[in-house]
């Protein structure tokens, strides 16, 4: 059993600053409660209004006011601190306690450590920030775990990503903080090996499922705060999980966003990490070929680069939509290479929309009406989320999408969309309700541009996906009047999804291994429709470290996948070792 004291010096905060810093204590308390580790809150006021304030935060929060929560004053610090472990004594010793200081000075941490507790940090009171807060005390909290944790030290995993994907994917269990114990992670092996002897992913041939389980390392994630000097962060990581694309800042338009300041400063140091190693590797092969200069000693390596997962430079195609056109392409020949019709959407990129150069550029790239249009810029940015179906080529005259943009053929698609993960060699599926056909309205616009229908419809893609426009029903029932449209409607309504006989899982490991071998990535999700008039397989876009939503087995496939690249970095570490020696 791990536990953290967190003592917050209400005192030493800025009046302004308050409140965000016991509400983000509240929240640190209740990801501790999460994560299986025993919280108690240690409040130093030196007033009866600090005292007041601190408690009504605290107790805001239910996990918050279920844990331990001691009062002092300043002189009395080392009295109350005492006091404090003595309340988590019988269940934890000081030995396997946390203590994290936020404070003008690092007198509660040196008196922790007198005490004799495992691990003592001290956050500057000014100028901190409940980010900081949480990050520093899981960070020490993991530490101190993995020292504690019975040989093979445990892997510790710092994570790069905004506060709400942290809590979301938490709350799927994706991020432990503590290890988990070789008989958890036998006993989990053994339920997936059950789950496939039943009909579910194919079993281990020898069956040792438990066996290799409890021989692989175990992992602790936590959060790396940007703000914060970054050297000592990484120095106690061996792997970074990064999704980057969550610290961009806003360009003001459709163009493909730059990394924030702080991000910028996380890839230098990576690059500089990267760019030693790869000096003393090729220093390495050329005395291992005899052609470097010779040396009776070789030099000592500089510290291993972190294993990162995925490289930075493998996300340019994910941030960008006219990147990812050719990626597609060639994911799509790779994968019909396999017998299986696929094809990637045609697709163009425009600085400007125009009524009449617009519909001229796209009939260049083979893209018909209808059509949406996309920010060139594919996440990280709220433009890049304000997109419009566009039905005719009036509406290019006022599109209200950032630009530039790419423009891309809309497949019809009877409504149903696959969404596919991938982490690592695995692959896992859902199958979500979609955007509605809205050819039948392209079409009665083309017919009679003066009909009562919208020539564009906007919406923002990651708050409300449009999957039912009352347009589109009018259109249907125009086409269900037509000689034999009401009963081949009522039998499309009657059949399975469109494509559903290619919608398996043999299906999507092909695409995803075309993807993966095109991007390089290890954790990305990509959507399949099937266009049911050319009867072909449709990707329509592929993203970065998806949710992995409603896919239970997401946070044993996510160690896995850490793992297995983990493995590789250290294979290509002892390889040039062995070339150096």
């Amino acid at each position: 059993m791990i536990a953290c004291l967190l003592h917050l010096d209400l005192g030493a905060l800025q009046a302004s600053r308050q409140a965000e810093l016991l509400e983000g204590a509240a929240v640190l308390v209740a990801r501790l409660h999460q994560q299986g580790v025993s919280p108690s809150v240690l409040l130093q006021c030196s007033s009866v209004a600090d005292a007041a304030a601190g408690l009504a935060a605290l107790r805001s929060a239910a996990e918050a006011a279920a844990a331990p929560l001691s009062l002092t004053q300043p002189g009395q610090l080392p009295v109350a601190l005492r006091l404090a472990l003595d309340q988590l004594a019988p269940v934890v010793p000081p030995a396997a306690v946390a203590v994290v200081s936020l404070a003008d000075g690092p007198g509660c941490a040196a008196q922790a450590a007198a005490l004799g507790c495992g691990a003592g940090e001290h956050l500057p009171a000014g100028g901190a920030s409940a980010a900081q807060l949480q990050a520093w005390a899981l960070q020490a909290v993991a530490s101190l775990a993995a020292d504690r944790a019975p040989p093979p030290r445990p892997l510790l995993v710092g994570y790069v990503m905004k506060q709400s994907r942290q809590l979301a994917l938490g709350e799927q269990g994706m991020l432990p903080l503590l290890p988990a114990a070789p008989a958890a992670q036998a006993a989990a092996a053994d339920a997936a090996a059950s789950k496939a002897a039943m009909g579910g992913a194919e079993a281990p041939a020898n069956g040792t499922a438990a066996a290799a389980a409890a021989a692989e390392p175990r992992l602790c994630f936590v959060p790396l705060d940007l703000h914060s000097s970054l050297a000592p962060q990484l120095a106690r990581c061996q792997l970074l999980l990064q999704k980057l694309t969550d610290c961009l800042q806003p360009g003001g338009g459709g163009g493909v966003a730059a990394p924030t300041p702080e991000a910028a400063a996380l890839l230098a140091l990576l690059e500089q990490q990267q760019a030693q190693w790869e000096v003393h590797r090729q220093a390495a092969a050329a005395a291992g070929a005899g052609t470097g200069a010779p040396q009776a000693l070789p030099l000592p390596p500089p510290p291993l680069p972190l294993c990162v997962v995925d490289p930075p430079a493998a996300l340019a195609p994910i941030m960008d939509r006219a990147l990812l056109r050719d990626h597609l392409e060639g994911a799509a020949q790779a994968v019909r290479q396999r017998g299986i019709p696929m094809r990637a959407p045609a697709s163009v990129l425009v600085a400007a929309f125009d009524p009449a150069a617009t519909p001229r550029a796209m009939a260049a790239a083979a893209v018909a009406l209808p059509c949406i249009a996309k920010p060139q810029a594919a996440c990280g940015v709220a433009e890049a989320h304000q997109m419009a179906f566009v039905l005719h080529g009036s509406a290019f005259a006022g599109l209200e999408v950032p630009l530039p943009a790419v423009v891309q053929e809309y497949v019809d698609h009877g409504g149903a969309l696959w969404k596919v993960y991938c982490a690592g060699e695995q692959v896992f599926w859902t199958q979500r309700r979609s955007t509605p056909d809205l050819g039948p309205l392209a079409r009665l616009l083309a017919e009679d541009p003066a009909a009562d229908l919208p020539t564009s419809v906007g919406f923002d893609s990651l708050k409300s996906l449009p999957t039912s426009l009352p347009w589109a029903r009018q259109a249907a029932s125009t086409a269900g009047a037509a000689p034999g449209g009401a009963a081949a409607a009522a039998g499309r309504e009657a059949e399975a999804p469109p494509g559903h006989e290619l919608m398996r899982q043999p299906t999507f490991e092909a695409v995803a291994s075309a993807l993966r071998a095109r991007l390089g990535l290890t954790l990305f999700g990509f959507d399949l429709v099937f266009d049911r008039a050319a009867g072909e397989l449709v990707i329509v876009d592929v993203n970065y470290f998806p949710s992995f939503k409603g896919i239970p087995e997401a946070p044993a496939a996510l160690a896995t996948a850490l793992r297995s690249r983990y493995a590789q970095h250290l294979a290509a570490t002892r390889q040039l070792q062995q070339r150096q020696g």
